[in-house]
């Protein structure tokens, strides 16, 4: 099993450098340095594309979200920001959620699709999915020839069984209710 991971534009590092991370001669005491892993692509898609069970044909690539790592060996999540994708990037990257606890429910979310990828004998490329209209955010391993694993990431919507393993089929049913509440009208 290996996870692919695709290269986010050049710039991309280099204006969360200017705008995020401390800068070298920073006042920062080292325990407290933050560190970049390695950036995931962000897909976003639509209720729409949820509610025709095309989900996941339908994602978009829109922006890179950087892993901000401290402690004495860069192995803590401290913070995960937002790089957005867009011709020329010129904004610096924003925090993807104001809630606290959203950095270590992405590092769970992180751990269950390795755990999961590991008893499998395919590739799988790392992505994050969102779909704003049903607050929905997941870790996404894409492989063309097999199904495709989804695991939400807390806070997802109360109708998911938090740290689960998802197809794109579970899951739009799952969301069922929601979409009809967000997007049909009941």
């Amino acid at each position: 099993m290996v996870l692919r991971l695709i290269d986010p534009p050049p710039d991309a590092l280099e204006i969360l450098r200017k705008n995020v991370l401390p800068a070298g001669d920073s006042t920062v005491d080292d325990a407290h340095q933050l560190s970049t892993g390695t950036p995931q692509p962000i897909y976003n898609s639509t209720i729409q594309a949820l509610d025709e069970s095309h989900l996941l044909a339908e994602a978009r690539l829109t922006g890179w979200q950087y892993i901000l790592l401290s402690g004495p060996k860069s192995d803590q999540i401290d913070s995960v920001v937002e790089v957005a994708q867009v011709g020329d990037i010129k904004d610096k990257g924003s925090p993807l959620s104001p809630d606290v606890r959203y950095p270590a429910a992405y590092g769970v979310a992180i751990n269950n699709a390795i755990t999961e990828a590991e008893n499998v004998s395919s590739d799988y490329d790392l992505r994050m999915l969102r779909v704003p209209s049903v607050s929905l955010l997941a870790v996404w391993l894409h492989d063309d020839l097999k199904g495709d694993p989804l695991f939400p990431v807390y806070p997802a919507p109360t109708m998911l069984k938090q740290q689960s393993m998802f197809t794109e089929t579970a899951l739009t049913e799952a969301l069922r209710p929601l979409i009809k509440q967000r997007y049909l009208k009941g």
